[in-house]
């Protein structure tokens, strides 16, 4: 081959390259479902993989990562700690159940929030029926006479 045709090779390699690290760099989450992001975020670590480009699996779980929104940080902290023991199908199967519950934990905030500030997650107490607080601080605690 002659270095005429090596480089003709490498600049269209890397004309393929380039855009697509940059979208694999520039993805976010945003309101995309969790599913819809990882296969967009798969696809393009796919294609990369197709161009001879050195990529690994644990870089796509760290870009994958990086595209997440603040309220998936406990999740990424968790992941990243455990990066070296995970594979890319592992994170994917963790995420939806993350997912499912940071929509429960969210429809529990709108909940609380549309009674009036009340905290009705909390326990309720056996003396006097009220939400949230403990038998030390309860006022009734000490009536015999009291009937809630």
């Amino acid at each position: 081959m002659t270095s005429g045709l090596h480089w003709q090779k490498f600049f269209s390699s890397w004309a393929m390259i380039f855009p697509l690290r940059m979208e694999l760099i520039n993805t976010m989450k945003s309101h995309m479902s969790m599913a819809d992001y990882y296969t967009k975020m798969k696809n393009i670590f796919d294609n990369l993989r197709a161009t001879e480009y050195k990529i690994y699996e644990e870089d796509l779980i760290m870009q994958l990562l990086e595209g997440l929104g603040r309220e998936y940080e406990t999740a990424a902290g968790t992941i990243t700690a455990m990066i070296d023991s995970l594979s890319l199908q592992r994170v994917f199967e963790i995420f939806p159940f993350y997912e499912s519950r940071l929509a429960q934990l969210i429809a529990g905030v709108t909940l609380d929030q549309s009674s009036g500030g009340r905290n009705y997650s909390q326990p309720t107490y056996q003396i006097c029926g009220k939400c949230g607080h403990t038998a030390l601080i309860c006022y009734h605690r000490f009536d015999i006479g009291y009937n809630p």
